[in-house]
């Protein structure tokens, strides 16, 4: 009975330690010299991304449902929106992954380097990792996504990644190792957010393909 006792109290204690992010993510890209900001609100299976242009003008909302594997598309502007759901097949890569023992810290947590090489399609990313494991949203976002750029598709390919967040990726030529594109994360808030954030507002109208 003290056994089974000590288990459960173990399994509480990890749980707690590895409890599920929720709240905002704030990032910054810069891709071929082009500034946008981007935010992830995070609550439980349910993710908002915002998009917002170098004069902090919201661009675009996406809702995505992590166990619907569902993402609508909305339009601020417009007062519009519309099923994104992106099902199309990508074509699969191995790149070379090294994980380091090079740490720094970004937005207060711990980050360790890993490094992905593809030659195949001219392209080194470095990334700066948390394995913090309180991330659980991330690889499935990435995944519902289905993004075509190099720093998603290739994270994905890497072991032992759930609960795992990318806090800066930098995509490099390997011919001449100009930079292609680099993700950073400004700021992490804890937070328990409305559930109306995750729903499309009153008043849009859906837009049929």
């Amino acid at each position: 009975m003290k056994k089974l006792l000590t288990l459960i109290v173990l399994s509480v204690c990890v749980l707690s330690i590895y409890a599920q992010f929720n709240g905002t993510i704030h990032f910054k890209k810069i891709k071929d010299g082009v500034e946008s900001e981007f935010t992830y609100y995070v609550k439980d299976d349910k993710v908002r991304v915002e998009e917002k242009d170098s004069q902090g003008n919201v661009k675009g909302i996406m809702l995505v449902d992590l166990t619907k594997e569902s993402v609508i598309a909305i339009s601020p502007q417009r007062k519009l929106y519309m099923d994104a759901t992106n099902k199309r097949v990508q074509q699969p890569v191995k790149p070379k992954i090294e994980k380091t023992k090079n740490h720094k810290k970004i937005a207060g947590y711990d980050c360790v380097q890993w490094n992905a090489y593809y030659p195949q399609e001219d392209a080194e990313i470095t990334y700066w990792v948390t394995e913090d494991r309180s991330f659980d949203f991330f690889d499935d976002l990435l995944r519902v996504l289905n993004r075509k750029d190099k720093i998603a598709r290739y994270f994905l390919t890497a072991k032992d990644i759930e609960g795992c967040f990318t806090m800066e990726g930098i995509e490099k030529s390997l011919t001449d190792g100009s930079e292609k594109m680099k993700l950073t994360v400004t700021s992490v808030k804890k937070e328990d957010l409305d559930d109306s954030l995750f729903e499309v507002p009153d008043g849009y109208q859906k837009f049929e393909k």
